[in-house]
């Protein structure tokens, strides 16, 4: 039912229990229950129905309940507060001041404090979420490995929950954007999808019917170190032609200072210098988006997925590459693909971090698989 109210609200009982299948009595039930937690509020009516009485619309209460979310970063944490539809009602960014899990957690609270007092106008907080790079187990909330800040093994959800008396819900960074995209992005209407971020990092998010697939060690997606079988380029784990040896921002920045097209290593000093006529630096940029479509074919044809959306600077930071992308995908992939259609840019935008984080909760509330932890003023 709520689904259907974020999809087609402000919308009539009537119009709820035709969409939905259920009962008009099990829609009065539990649209009573909903109301009276203060989820969902009585809209304006703006239509009558045929034999004349006002349908009496229904929606999310934007004003009584908020979501909170963070993303942490390796050098920034991204912070959020969003209604219930997902509408982000601010954001803030702040640089760490240091990289350990106590400093980083201090800083993250007081800053997100402070942002839900200012913004969530006394609003009940559902929980936060809280999206993170590397290997990350999401039922007991661990970092397992985050090279990036160099964490291992930190019980993160255990010591948000104790500094903010809330649910917290901790996911990786890419399975977070994964479930935003579906919910507020390009993905509403597909069932399968692969969602591929490459950036300083390279992951990818496996979603089947909806749902997140994660395996036993919570490991799906670690494309990482996919062999193309392109490249004989030397990967940081020892091995030859790893997929992030050949399309991670790090890597290619590096080459590009090696080769002399760049001071210092920066993805975004290589394409405005390739932007501004380098032909080796459009070069570096070519070679980068054919071992992504490289990539990409070999998990279409693994996976055979409804859409496969890409995100981080790999294409949202230079889109004129989209096109060298989908064109080696589909010259390399055992399925006959529509490259075009298949293989889409992420509909985030710059907003996919704070968005990301926000879709954990709103996922888990809309699913009704919060978990059950006392609820708190955002004013606190």
């Amino acid at each position: 039912m709520l689904r259907a109210v974020l999809a087609h609200g402000p919308i009539p009982r009537s119009h709820i229990a035709r969409l939905t299948g259920l009962s008009q009595a099990s829609v009065t039930r539990l649209t009573t229950e909903l109301l009276a937690r203060g989820f969902l509020a009585v809209a304006p009516s703006t239509a009558t129905a045929d034999v004349g009485r006002p349908l009496v619309p229904i929606d999310f209460d934007v004003r009584s309940w908020v979501a909170l979310g963070m993303h942490l970063g390796r050098d920034r944490t991204t912070i959020a507060v969003a209604d219930l539809r997902g509408t982000l009602l601010a954001t803030d960014e702040l640089g760490h001041e240091a990289r350990e899990p106590a400093a980083v957690v201090r800083q993250a609270v007081t800053w997100l404090r402070r942002l839900a007092a200012r913004h969530a106008g006394g609003a009940q907080a559902l929980g936060v979420g809280v999206s993170v790079g590397g290997w990350v187990d999401p039922d007991d909330g661990i970092v397992i490995e985050n090279d990036a800040l160099g964490w291992r093994n930190v019980p993160l959800r255990s010591r948000l929950e104790r500094s903010l008396g809330l649910p917290v819900l901790v996911e990786s960074n890419v399975r977070a954007m994964a479930l935003a995209e579906l919910w507020f992005g390009v993905a509403t209407k597909v069932r399968s999808l692969v969602y591929v971020f490459i950036g300083n990092v390279v992951g990818a998010a496996i979603v089947v019917g909806r749902t997140i697939h994660r395996g036993p060690l919570a490991a799906a997606g670690g494309i990482a170190h996919m062999r193309l079988a392109s490249s004989n380029a030397r990967c940081s784990c020892g091995r030859i032609g790893c997929f992030q040896a050949l399309t991670t921002d790090m890597h290619l920045a590096e080459r590009a200072v090696e080769r002399g097209l760049i001071a210092q290593p920066s993805i975004d000093a290589l394409i405005e210098v390739a932007r501004g006529g380098s032909r080796p630096a459009r070069a570096l940029l070519e070679a980068r988006a054919r071992s992504i479509g490289e990539g990409l074919a070999v998990i279409i044809g693994l996976v055979n997925p409804d859409l496969v959306v890409l995100a981080g600077s790999g294409v949202t930071a230079a889109p004129e590459y989209l096109a060298t992308i989908r064109a080696e995908a589909r010259s390399r992939c055992v399925l006959p693909i529509d490259a075009e259609r298949t293989i889409l840019p992420s509909g985030l935008g710059a907003d996919v971090l704070a968005s990301s984080s926000i879709a954990l909760v709103l996922d888990a509330f809309y699913r009704q698989e919060l978990p059950d932890v006392t609820v708190r003023s955002t004013r606190r």
